[in-house]
């Protein structure tokens, strides 16, 4: 939390509280699609992760399925 400024000690537990259930949640997910391999499910973290901080993908992560979601991304805008 002091990267972006706020040093506030109930911040820092409020966020230890929401990516301990984050992390916990995509675990549960994990074991209810066991076909879904460690690269995989590590490549989904770090989409997801990207997603909810509002961050670009980087290019050297695809989205699975990239061509697919691009066409979607495409027809969203119109």
């Amino acid at each position: 939390m002091r990267l972006v400024g706020d040093d506030d000690p109930l911040d820092a537990s409020a966020l230890t509280a929401v990516w301990m259930s984050a992390v916990d949640a995509l675990i549960t997910w994990w074991l209810d699609h066991p076909g879904v391999t460690p690269t995989q499910m590590t490549e989904r973290c770090h989409r997801l992760i990207i997603a909810i901080s509002g961050a670009a993908l980087p290019a050297e992560l695809p989205a699975e399925g990239g061509v697919r979601r691009q066409a979607e991304r495409s027809s969203l805008r119109a």
